[in-house]
């Protein structure tokens, strides 16, 4: 009788067993999950899962740094009657990195798995930004963080951990001229020596003295469209052979922004010159329009003139154009005694100063003044002028379209009047 009922037992203990695996599958082992990670959530700990084998936890998923993987574990093993699997933790953990920028040094802190990675990413950022300090002090080290294959960077193959913050720290690529004075500056950083040696040289090249000590090279900086090739020296050399340069700048997180004096063929020039530089996005325009390049604020007569004389001279000329009536080259007698007047300050002026006899016209207010009647009323004040006694080879004719009002010559008046009128200008 006891053998059987042993044997009756024995034939029963894999059913028990059954029963008590089914139990456990649908019933024990999910509430130890779910107390295990409500235990992970109230104690902060997210993206970690939880595996039971019975009474062995297994753990896995990403946590933010090494401490976080250490407290998951001792969280689940505080649960009554668990015990971690042997190498039942394989939280991994990312590779964790910031910058920040504090007087001339660089700080980078976080997480890396040791030593070497950390003297990596201090050899890389020092050549990223070579004029900082870079600080890792504050970078943490442990075996569990991972960072992770490696990646193709300009600086040769990294792993994906440090890419983020090279681009962080990567200097952005910048270009400006400034009107300082009467001296232009160049500021900004470019990825070539190349490229500085060009603009450098537009400098050289240009009508204002320009100091190029705050243009820097650096060869890890970021490459935008506007460094590419040529086309930003070509347009800084336009740009500084204006009489009077003005502000331009560039960079890859603001679009272009020129604010200068131009004539309306310069300004199309340099717009045209921009185009390839800036990628689509549109150009921040502060232009004052000017007829000529007679009439720039910096314009210094070629003429030589006696220092007293010169610049009551020319704005004697500004204030007394001579404006006709709509349709004629017929000089009226106000017309007549101010081209007198003129003529007394021309020849004052002495016998080596030239001068320009500028005819405008506007075909908006004036249909047909750009035409044969803006020749005919240049050369009826030129004549007038000859009248009283100034020599021919002394008066240049030439012909200018009337601009927009803005700064301080003709364009000063309304549009109708310049549109008719023939003013003098010093060569």
């Amino acid at each position: 009788m006891r053998t059987t009922l042993l044997l009756i037992g024995l034939a029963l203990i894999p059913a028990f067993a059954w029963i008590l695996r089914l139990d456990y599958t649908h019933r024990v082992g999910p509430e130890l999950r779910e107390e295990a990670l409500a235990g992970l959530k109230s104690a902060g700990v997210r993206g970690v899962e939880v595996e039971f084998d019975y009474l062995y936890a297994k753990l896995s998923g990403q946590a933010s740094e090494p401490s976080m993987r250490d407290l998951a574990e001792t969280i689940v093993s505080s649960l009554p009657g668990i015990r971690m699997a042997p190498g039942g933790n394989r939280i991994r953990v990312q590779a964790s990195l910031k910058a920040a920028i504090s007087g001339e040094a660089l700080v980078l802190s976080g997480w890396l798995p040791g030593l070497q990675a950390r003297n990596a990413l201090e050899k890389l950022a020092s050549r990223i930004r070579p004029e900082l300090r870079v600080d890792v002090s504050h970078i943490n080290l442990s075996t569990h963080v991972e960072i992770g294959d490696p990646v193709r960077m300009p600086e040769g193959l990294v792993p994906p951990s440090f890419q983020e913050i090279l681009e962080e720290i990567r200097l952005p690529a910048s270009f400006s001229i400034r009107r300082e004075g009467n001296l232009v500056v160049m500021k900004g950083t470019i990825p070539t020596e190349d490229l500085r040696r060009k603009l450098a040289e537009c400098g050289e090249n240009g009508v204002k003295p320009v100091d190029t000590s705050h243009l820097n090279m650096n060869a890890h900086c970021t490459r935008p469209t506007f460094v590419e090739g040529d086309a930003l020296a070509t347009f800084a050399a336009a740009f500084l052979a204006s009489p009077s340069p003005g502000d331009f700048e560039i960079s890859e997180r603001r679009g272009p922004r020129l604010r200068a004096h131009a004539t309306p063929a310069m300004l199309a020039s340099w717009l045209a010159l921009l185009r390839p530089l800036t990628g689509g996005v549109k150009v921040s325009i502060e232009v004052t329009e000017v007829p000529s390049a007679f009439h720039f604020p910096d314009y210094r007569p070629l003429s030589k003139i006696p220092k007293e004389l010169d610049r009551p001279l020319r704005q004697l000329l500004r204030q007394n154009g001579v404006t006709f009536s709509q349709g004629s080259a017929e000089i009226d007698s106000a017309s007549a005694l101010k081209i007198g007047m003129l003529a007394s300050a021309i020849t004052a002026a002495g016998p080596e100063a030239h001068f320009i006899v500028a005819g405008y016209g506007d075909e908006q207010f004036e249909p047909g003044s750009t035409g044969m009647i803006r020749v005919q009323r240049t050369e009826a004040v030129r004549n007038r002028l000859v009248s009283h006694g100034i020599p021919e080879e002394l008066l240049e004719s030439s012909l200018f379209n009337a601009v927009r009002p803005s700064g301080e010559s003709i364009v000063q008046e309304d549009r109708q009047q310049a549109a008719r009128r023939v003013e003098l200008l010093v060569k």
